[in-house]
């Protein structure tokens, strides 16, 4: 059983960060839990790329959570579930007062103070455990389903990038993942144990971007409206094999 409790925190410090937290814990009957979350803003999300002590265009936003619960359903038997969450934006940070040095028109515009620019990112990933657990006489067993998903969302500056780059592209990647463990032991004796597992997981995973160029002639920019070009990957695994040994240890002498 868990003591009821928790406590809340506020941290702030430089480049303005600013930090509330949590968590808590308890029980209820035959139910236990905790839970615990962050949420951290600051001004240098990303290395700063400038030898200037105060980032530009670096703010982040993260937000964190992780909650377990868990139920004694009997004296052989318990069910447990496993959340966590991990959300978090970034800001591309600058390079000052620089100028794109290619030459490059984008509908009209030649000049684009890096001061400007506006890239941002965003990562995610959320995932869920809920398990199992059996013990009586010789047999024990935990059987575990699980779910993730990942994501990763990368937005240019679509003008600035191609004034600087010759090329803006924005880029979204995920993956979706589903799991199943067992695990059993059974005691045939003093001296041998027989031990089985079976884990299988499936993931299906997404890379799409999304470009503007421009088109050349030898080299030589022939307009100044931008060409999109969209590609949209695909990829799936397989499910793995099981697995079951026995094992044992030397009899007493």
């Amino acid at each position: 059983m868990l003591q009821p409790g928790g406590n809340i925190s506020l941290y702030g410090g430089s480049h303005e960060t600013l930090e509330p937290a949590f968590e808590y814990g308890g029980s209820a009957g035959t139910l236990n839990y905790f839970v615990t979350g962050d949420l951290l803003h600051n001004d240098l999300g990303i290395e700063n790329p400038a030898p200037s002590a105060d980032a530009l265009h670096d703010h982040s936003t993260q937000g964190h959570g992780f909650g377990y619960f868990e139920d004694i359903l009997d004296s052989g038997n318990r069910l447990s579930l496993i959340l966590g969450l991990s959300n978090d934006q970034f800001q591309i940070p600058n390079q000052p007062g620089l100028q794109p040095m290619l030459g490059l028109n984008v509908n009209g515009q030649t000049s684009f103070p890096s001061n400007n620019l506006n890239e941002n990112q965003h990562e995610l990933a959320q995932y869920a455990i809920l398990s199992w657990q059996h013990a009586e006489g010789a047999l024990n067993w935990q059987s575990s389903i699980s779910a993730r998903y990942t994501s990763l969302d990368f937005q240019p500056d679509w003008s600035g990038d191609l004034l600087y780059n010759g090329v803006a592209q924005a880029a979204f990647k995920s993956d979706v993942a589903f799991a199943w463990q067992t695990d059993a032991a059974y005691t045939l004796n003093d001296t041998h144990t027989l031990r089985a597992g079976l884990y299988a997981q499936h993931d299906s995973a997404s890379s799409n971007t999304s470009s503007q160029v421009l088109t050349t002639t030898a080299g030589v920019q022939n307009s100044p409206i931008p060409v999109a070009i969209a590609i949209m990957e695909r990829k799936a695994s397989g499910w793995r094999a099981p697995i079951c040994r026995m094992s044992g240890k030397p009899s007493p002498t």
